[in-house]
């Protein structure tokens, strides 16, 4: 037993990080192993994609256990004005001609679809615009989550 209790970023790396990167690594050794079945890869991407979000909505309530009316408030800015910003930042950025473009010819030269399976190409499309937003969104959180705590050292 030891007689240093685990920091924040130690308690977070080992309750969250852990299992969702053996579980991300699972998909990926089932996914090679299993190609020539697409109906069962994609089943196991949708379980596995529901068990990660989850298991993220388990931990941010435990976490939420732990903090104070102060943090539970910067959380709180933060998703709220972090989601809009980020939003509005990806939407702000894909009305850019030479991004949208870029944007496309990468989903266009992704091996698997290619000018021949349009079908295909067009939801990578979709897939790959779902997680530029919520990648943007997630930096727009973080920013948000420093000017909180900039706001609340100066006062």
């Amino acid at each position: 037993m030891t007689t240093k209790p685990l920091g924040t970023f130690g308690r977070i790396a080992l309750r969250f990080f852990l299992p969702i990167g053996i579980v991300s690594g699972s998909l990926l050794v089932a996914i090679q192993l299993l190609r020539p079945r697409p109906a069962v890869v994609e089943g196991l991407v949708a379980v596995t994609s529901i068990f990660v979000f989850g298991y993220s909505l388990f931990m941010g309530q435990q976490e939420a256990r732990r903090s104070d009316e102060v943090e539970r408030a910067g959380a709180g800015f933060a998703n709220s004005n972090g989601w809009v910003w980020g939003g509005f930042a990806t939407l702000a950025l894909l009305m850019v001609p030479p991004v949208m473009n870029e944007v496309v010819d990468v989903v266009l030269k992704l091996p698997p679809a290619g000018l021949t399976d349009m079908h295909l190409a067009v939801r990578l499309g979709l897939i790959g615009g779902a997680t530029l937003v919520m990648l943007i969104q997630g930096l727009a959180i973080v920013v948000a989550s420093v000017i909180w705590r900039q706001r609340m050292r100066g006062s």
